[in-house]
């Protein structure tokens, strides 16, 4: 692959990945395609569609905060309050709205 030449006089921020992109790789890895029981996400999986919601900014950023520290996706979270919903359960205690301003 031919070297790009060199335009700016300064240092761009991304000469680095400009350098790193160009020259040539000492171990090159090769990628192999898996079939079979391979995960595909959810976007891709037929039995998933996607929602779009408006929700209060501080509601989403303590919904994201918690779901952070257990490890978990949003898209858990409301599956399991649907769920709970359409059982005719109320969502658990531990889901607790913000206080609106």
């Amino acid at each position: 692959m031919a070297k790009r030449p060199n335009v700016h006089t300064s240092k761009s921020p991304f000469a680095d990945l400009v350098r790193l992109h160009d020259e040539p790789q000492a171990n090159p890895m090769t990628i192999v395609a898996v079939s079979g029981d391979r995960k595909r996400g959810k976007s891709a999986n037929p039995d998933y569609v996607k929602l779009t919601s408006y929700i209060r900014r501080e509601t989403h950023r303590a919904v994201k905060r918690r779901l952070l520290d257990e490890g978990r996706e949003i898209s858990e979270l409301i599956e399991e309050l649907f769920g709970q919903w359409l059982a005719g359960q109320t969502p658990s205690a531990s889901v607790q709205t913000p206080p609106s301003h």
